[in-house]
């Protein structure tokens, strides 16, 4: 029993530290792929949800968010587009910096793992997205 948890262990500190390369070079890469990426992402036009009802879906404004964040780095635009892409970035720097601190052998907590928690912020961003609609501003 003892050699599967030791094999296990192998396995998943492998794995981090194959992540800890690919972020970063799948980061780069879409850098280097913007505009082709952002042109694939156009042909798909607007929203149907929106064109048919006129009523946001909750990734309206992704791809805005997103643009924003890659090119200019405005976080105050992201945050007006869609609160999903700003809130996803951290989230996933957090992910990303417990995974190294982990593969150099820090066993630190960035992201929460409580149920709870993810469920309050599903809740919220429930909330978030039935008051987009209901208010302009959002």
């Amino acid at each position: 029993m003892n050699a599967q948890i030791r094999e296990t262990h192998k396995k998943s500190r492998r794995f981090r530290i194959i992540v800890c390369f690919a972020v970063p070079v799948a980061i780069f890469t879409a850098l280097l792929l913007y505009a082709p990426i952002l042109a694939f992402a156009q042909l798909f036009g607007d929203c149907r949800l929106y064109t048919l009802t006129g009523i946001l879906c909750p990734t309206c404004g992704c791809t805005r968010a997103t643009t924003a964040l890659a090119t200019r780095l405005d976080i105050v635009a992201a945050l007006r587009f869609n609160l999903l892409v700003p809130f996803g970035v951290i989230v996933g720097i957090a992910a990303y910096a417990q995974n190294l601190l982990c593969v150099l052998g820090k066993r630190v907590r960035l992201v929460p793992r409580s149920w709870v928690f993810w469920t309050i912020t599903g809740g919220i961003f429930v909330v978030y997205f039935v008051l987009r609609n209901i208010f302009s501003f959002f």
